[in-house]
């Protein structure tokens, strides 16, 4: 197995069998698996131990996890959108004091936070995940004062996959949207990103993604679709932990006419033919 991809291994969920599933529906009489409140869907996380799915729709009320809130997801929750409309997602609002802990999938819809009491996503289980997948999104808004996730536990990861994004929306260079507490490790994930989150300045996720002291250790694990990039309230070690190579990234040239011939359409042949190009010039291999 490929040492890298070992780290995106994770589990969602304890034992065999599907997830249980809800629909959050507020604005409407709770019926059966349909809810219209958090205090009713808190009720079956504690039920099921957090193996359950959350089918989020917006399409009546918000959905409010309330300031008092301070719930156990149990590292298996799944918070996912009942439809998908990229231009409107459902959006489940976590009030300033609101808390989940050890959330772990936030699936086509997105959460949003304002954080000035303390984060609205607590990870601390030792190898919890939390990924954003499928144009999910978490968006840290304008007046938060703290980050909008911790990880207070080693070898967490948060993750971003097919489009995913997470956000700073505050505009505040000195605020990140995850603190990684004194001591841990923690992972970062981008795979396939298609989107560019608020407050990025373009690249595939912001420079004030993470914040951590000198003792806190920052693996980050992209493919090609996400180049590395520079978190400047990160004070710790960052390994990269790279997942694709140029030799099956497709190359789309800017100008197919400086080629001889057809364009080559993967990187490692481009950069072949250039490297055979330049030691024909040279007359002897590149130095």
């Amino acid at each position: 197995m490929n040492a890298s991809k070992a780290y995106l291994i994770n589990n969602n969920g304890g034992g065999g069998g599907s997830l249980a599933s809800i629909i959050w529906r507020p604005g409407v009489p709770s019926t059966g698996s349909t809810v219209a409140t958090w205090a009713e869907v808190e009720t079956y996380i504690a039920a099921t131990s957090g193996n359950l799915i959350v089918q989020l729709d917006t399409s009546i009320a918000p959905a409010i996890v309330p300031a008092t809130a301070d719930t156990e997801c149990f590292g298996r929750l799944a918070v996912v959108g009942y439809t998908l409309n990229i231009g409107a997602l459902n959006v489940m609002i976590i009030a300033d004091g609101g808390r989940l802990r050890n959330l772990h999938t936030v699936k086509s819809c997105g959460v949003s936070c304002v954080t000035t009491l303390h984060e609205a996503l607590l990870q601390n289980i030792a190898g919890g995940v939390l990924i954003t997948r499928e144009g999910g999104q978490i968006s840290m808004e304008p007046g938060s004062t703290v980050p909008a996730i911790r990880i207070s536990a080693t070898f967490c990861e948060v993750a971003t996959f097919e489009g995913a994004t997470i956000n700073n929306s505050t505009g505040n260079p000195l605020l990140a949207v995850v603190a990684i507490d004194p001591g841990n490790v923690a992972l970062h994930a981008v795979i396939s990103q298609a989107g560019t989150p608020a407050g990025s300045g373009g690249d595939a996720y912001s420079p004030q993604t993470f914040a951590g002291d000198a003792t806190t250790l920052l693996l980050e694990i992209l493919d090609s679709s996400a180049p590395l990039v520079p978190q400047t309230l990160f004070l710790g070690t960052v390994q990269p932990v790279p997942m694709s190579t140029a030799q099956g990234t497709v190359y789309l040239p800017g100008a197919p006419a400086d080629w001889a011939g057809p364009a080559p359409t993967l990187v490692s042949a481009a950069l072949d033919r250039l490297a055979a190009a330049v030691a024909g010039l040279l007359g002897g291999p590149i130095p």
